[in-house]
This record gives structure tokens, C-alpha cells and sequence, in this order.
């Protein structure tokens, strides 16, 4: 399943995206539709995940309408444990 990624801010910081999403539900005032994620923690709460045949205007079935909450977590990169 892809997700795209919908924010006000361009180029995201590493790790920028790591939290819980909940469904929006059509949640009023951001811009999120019935299948879209919001981040619940205020750190997030302005970032929109959508799924990727949402984002395209494809018409054909959506796994992700099923999807209620969704958590990223934020790794380290073996470059930066100097690995």
C-alpha cells in the first residue's frame, strides 16, 4: 500500500513523519477526506497521509478505506550509527 504525503511545510526533516495516524473521517477544517490519516499528536497533526489511488483520482477499490490508525516509527540509518 503507498501513501502520499500532504503538508504545508516542503522537504520534511528526518523522522519529521514518525507518530500515530488516525482515519480523518472527512475531518472539517484539514483538508482530509473520508480515507485519508491525520497525525493525532500536535507535532503532526498538520500532516495528511492519502492513500496513493486517492492522490491519482483512481476510481477502482481502496484497501486503505479499511485502514483506521497507523503508526511510523522513526530508524536510524546505519550511515548515521556509523555502521
Amino acid at each position: 500500500m503507498q501513501w502520499s504525503v500532504v503538508m504545508a511545510a516542503p522537504g520534511p526533516a528526518r523522522g519529521a513523519l514518525a507518530g500515530r495516524y488516525v482515519a480523518a473521517g472527512g475531518a472539517g477544517g484539514t483538508g482530509a477526506g473520508a480515507n485519508d490519516l491525520i497525525g493525532e499528536a500536535e507535532a503532526i497533526r498538520s500532516i495528511v497521509l492519502r492513500p496513493a489511488s486517492s492522490a491519482r483520482g483512481r476510481s477502482r477499490f481502496n484497501v486503505a478505506s479499511g485502514v483506521k490508525d497507523l503508526s511510523i516509527g522513526h530508524r536510524n540509518s546505519r550511515r548515521e550509527n556509523g555502521i
